[in-house]
């Protein structure tokens, strides 16, 4: 499962509400690089027709990703993540999707989410 945002008509919806899509991985040994790749990828068009929509900026790649170490899954992004992004909503929307994306194995307690190693002052509104 990947999550994105959804637009349901309900504008009193929380802004870190995410929604579930069902995507087929391409590699059961690297997990958690399969499903923030398919997250990177977006909606198709008929998830988008649905309603589905990601937040985070085109042209986002994922330079690494862990194991759950105690836990703790460290995901590493390019700058892209974090460039052009304005509003708190749209941030708090960012973090979901990769949060919600990668806490759906029981053994993820954690995310850290870092842009080129820096998790200081990243995703900011």
């Amino acid at each position: 499962k990947v999550f994105f945002g959804q637009k349901n008509g309900d504008l009193s919806e929380s802004c870190d509400i995410v929604h579930s899509v069902d995507r087929m991985a391409s590699s059961k040994v690297a997990i958690y690089r399969a499903v923030i790749q398919e997250l990177l990828k977006g909606p198709t068009l008929s998830e988008k027709n649905a309603g589905y929509f990601t937040s985070i900026p085109s042209g986002v790649a994922l330079k690494s990703i862990a194991a759950a170490a105690q836990g703790v899954v460290p995901a590493d992004f390019t700058k892209a993540l974090d460039q052009g992004v304005a509003g708190s909503c749209r941030v708090e929307n960012i973090r979901s999707q990769i949060f919600v994306t990668l806490k759906q194995f029981p053994e993820v307690r954690d995310v850290i989410i870092s842009i080129n190693g820096r998790t200081d002052d990243i995703l900011q509104p």
